[in-house]
């Protein structure tokens, strides 16, 4: 039908009038008639109104200055409705004659009523289906008003109003746009979860074309509508509003039990010409299996404290925090558990093992970030947490949501430092401290500082940001601070010094405070690396202490058991002395022109070949040597002479077995040499560092060698008695060799050792035995 204009709503009321009236059907009666002339002192307080069911509901939230609309249903004005002047006897107190006539005025239409032999006692007019004809109307508003025509006199009614909407919600085909759920809901479908407690969950609808005023929004679950009028959403007066919230309840989701289902709503206006159904939005529904009577878990670190003083403090949290579920009948071990704090969830699905035993620990930074919800500066503040689980069936249905158990947490330390890495137990928002040894060595206390007191430097600011182009405080005045030591030793965390903060060491606010860390503690820890750190003790204003626990700072300090071999060396091996019963200590002429093999054992203790580095004395002495003699000229216990470096990385060799095949021989008898049977880094000693060969006389040395590690050094046996003897027969005539194996300058030892690494990989080698083997 074409939409009526108010030019054409003028033009069609003239045709009406021109038409002959209706006349009102009379409510049959019988009654008296009075006689007595009727005579008002003013207009009637009556109005002409709609009689139900076709006067449409009312706008509940309508304001008081506003008027009633007087809209009436579609129905009524498809069918006909009923107009209710009142009681004769009160419209015309005074009496009324049969010759009397009421006229009912809607717009341009008039309806006329004349009392007759047999007045009614209720005054109403029928008005006709479409009494305006076959247009639309878009709320449209007319003049309802009424008279009483009596002599040659009129009184009037009231006037009210009659409005007329023929047109639905989102007409022309158009359809209401999807509902609009949470992003989990859609994704994971409704489940007992999803009510958060509540028994409904809740949809928006954008705004629509023809939204009107207490307009009814109705759920509909698989093309089902919820028939309960309270759960409808209503369309308020004055709405600004650009979407509307919708409920479903979870007892009539659960009516249309579980599945995929489309959920859809309408619109029913109040002239009841509802809206097709919004677009679907499916999502899948699983609550037969639900759980609705979950106790709260426990939670023992709260617990167990005594009743007064219950909190969650650093430690704890630091410790994980366990959840213990209660057991019930309908949890297996098919279900999963998560926990929750408040909304948020803490925990991974934890698979049930045992559905008698369940527990679960919650990570430090869950806890941290429930505490800093609302205390974001971390202030020395008690944080209520509402702790609760869910069980997560196989398909990953959320079953049930348990009861809530409250606790009660408080993190704070000093300085409201909050850890940024709350993975990790210390808080690197503290800056580490530093060590310093009696002679100033940072981060080391080195042998000759031991009996001495050492200084722990502790930074007075932390890395947090202050908000003000600044720092936080690492500590405050009546904190404790303990310089910790984690040495191995009992107890575990080794406490070296305990110092009272006060306010004197709070001036300058920045700097180092510095702590005296005693000998008489030192002493105890072993040598070696060892971390250092300081926790500060910060007293909580409800009751408590919580420990700031710094980064740790690796100190070395040095004693013998950290040396190379505790400070002590085995002799170095030299497989060639005593070698062809030349004497025990002798390393005969034929060994000495093919360079001297020694070997450096490698299993010692807090020896590492990639970092320590080898120093090798063999100064030479003429014969007759008793110990006080000097070395022979340039051939003495210095670098560039007859001592030697090799730097590290060093290669190391396995044992060997068998006799070894020398690189260069004069001699046949001397081709070969014995094994160095244990795993070692070899070094050759070349004859161009003896005084002299083939000469009559012989030279022995006592030969030392060290490993300096990042400690100190270990050292071989250093006197006469003990160092390793070695007497060096260079006199005779032997056949010299084929080729030099080069010096032993400094510069070159290292290398030197390596090259000896595999002497069977050394293609010239190789190739001078095949041409000797030939000849």
């Amino acid at each position: 039908m074409k939409r009526m204009t108010k030019r054409a709503l003028r033009r069609a009321a003239a045709r009406v009038v021109s038409r002959t009236h209706f006349r009102a059907w009379l409510t049959p009666g019988s009654r008296r008639k009075r006689i007595t002339p009727f005579s008002p002192e003013a207009d009637i307080p009556f109005a002409a109104h709609v009689l139900p069911p076709n006067l449409a509901r009312p706008i509940t939230d309508l304001p008081d200055d506003e008027v009633e609309d007087g809209l009436i249903t579609l129905s009524g004005y498809n069918n006909g409705f009923t107009v209710r002047l009142g009681a004769l006897d009160d419209l015309m107190p005074d009496g009324y004659m049969d010759s009397d006539t009421f006229e009912l005025t809607i717009f341009a239409e008039v309806y006329t009523l004349r009392l007759g032999d047999d007045p009614p006692d209720i005054i109403e007019f029928e008005v006709p289906a479409k009494f305006f004809g076959p247009v639309e109307f878009d709320h449209n508003s007319f003049d309802m008003t009424w008279l009483v025509k009596y002599g040659g006199s009129s009184a009037s009614g009231l006037p009210a109003k009659l409005t007329i909407d023929t047109i639905r919600p989102s007409p022309g085909g158009a359809f209401l746009a999807a509902l609009i759920f949470d992003d989990d809901i859609i994704k994971n479908g409704i489940t007992s979860k999803t009510f958060a407690g509540a028994d409904y969950i809740e949809a928006t609808l954008p705004g629509y074309t023809g939204e009107k005023a207490a307009d009814w929004i109705r759920p509909y679950v698989n093309k089902v509508m919820d028939t309960d009028p309270t759960h409808f959403a209503v369309v308020p007066y004055g709405n600004s509003s650009e979407v509307i919230t919708l409920r479903f309840y979870r007892g009539f989701i659960e009516a249309q039990g579980d599945g995929e289902w489309d959920f859809q709503c309408d619109v029913m206006p109040r002239e009841e010409n509802p809206s097709p159904l919004s677009r679907s939005m499916l999502i899948r529904v699983s609550l037969e299996d639900a759980i609705d009577d979950l106790d709260e878990p426990a939670v023992p670190a709260y617990d167990d404290d005594p009743v007064g003083s219950q909190i969650i403090d650093e430690a704890d949290a630091r410790a994980l925090v366990v959840v213990q579920i209660p057991s019930h009948p309908d949890i297996t071990d098919r279900d999963s558990i998560e926990i929750l704090f408040g909304d948020d969830t803490v925990t991974d699905h934890v698979r049930v093992e045992n559905p008698d035993l369940i527990e679960i620990s919650v990570e430090y930074a869950a806890v941290l970030a429930a505490w800093l919800v609302g205390n974001e500066d971390a202030d020395d503040v008690t944080v209520a947490v509402d702790v609760a689980y869910n069980v997560i069936s196989e398909e990953g249905n959320v079953r049930g949501k348990s009861a809530p158990h409250r606790v009660e947490i408080n993190l704070h330390v000093a300085g409201g430092i909050i850890d940024p890495d709350p993975g990790t137990e210390p808080n690197e928002n503290l800056i580490e401290l530093e060590t310093r040894s009696a002679s100033d060595m940072p981060n080391r206390i080195p042998i000759s500082d031991r009996e001495e007191d050492a200084t722990a430097k502790v930074p007075k600011l932390s890395r947090m940001d202050d908000g003000s182009d600044g720092f936080r405080p690492a500590f405050k005045a009546g904190d404790v601070i303990k310089i910790i030591a984690r040495a191995g030793v009992d107890p575990e965390d080794f406490v070296l010094a305990t110092y009272p903060v006060v306010e004197a060491d709070l001036t300058p606010p920045d700097g180092e405070l510095d702590i005296v860390l005693p000998w008489a503690e030192l002493e105890k820890l072993p040598g070696g690396t060892i971390p250092f750190a300081y926790w500060i003790d910060t007293a909580l204003a409800g009751g408590g202490t919580n420990t700031n626990k710094s980064p740790p700072t690796n100190v070395i300090i040095e004693d013998a058991s950290a040396l190379p071999g505790g400070g002590t060396l085995p002799a170095v091996i030299m497989p060639e002395r005593g070698d062809r019963s030349s004497g025990p200590d002798v390393v005969p002429l034929g060994h000495i022109v093919n360079g001297v093999a020694i070997g450096f054992p490698v299993d010692i203790e807090n020896f590492d070949p990639d970092t320590d580095t080898i120093t090798l004395s063999i100064p030479m002495y003429a014969a007759g040597h008793k110990g006080g003699e000097a070395p022979v000229a340039g051939y003495g216990d210095v670098v560039g002479q007859n001592q030697f470096v090799l730097t590290p990385p060093h290669v190391v060799r396995e044992a060997e077995s068998g006799e070894v095949a020398e690189p260069v021989s004069g001699e046949p008898e001397y081709a070969t040499r014995p094994p160095i049977t244990a795993r070692h880094i070899l070094f050759r000693l070349t004859p161009d560092r003896l005084p002299e060969l083939h000469g009559t006389t012989f030279y022995h040395s006592h030969v030392v060698w060290t490993i300096e590690n990042s400690v100190g050094k270990g050292t071989s046996p250093t006197d006469v008695v003990d160092a390793m003897k070695v007497t060096f027969e260079t006199r005779g005539t032997v056949t010299p060799p084929a080729a030099s194996t080069g010096s032993h300058l400094e510069t070159t030892a290292a290398a030197e050792g390596r090259g000896e690494a595999d002497p069977h990989h050394d293609l010239a080698w190789i190739l001078r035995r095949l041409r000797k083997m030939l000849s």
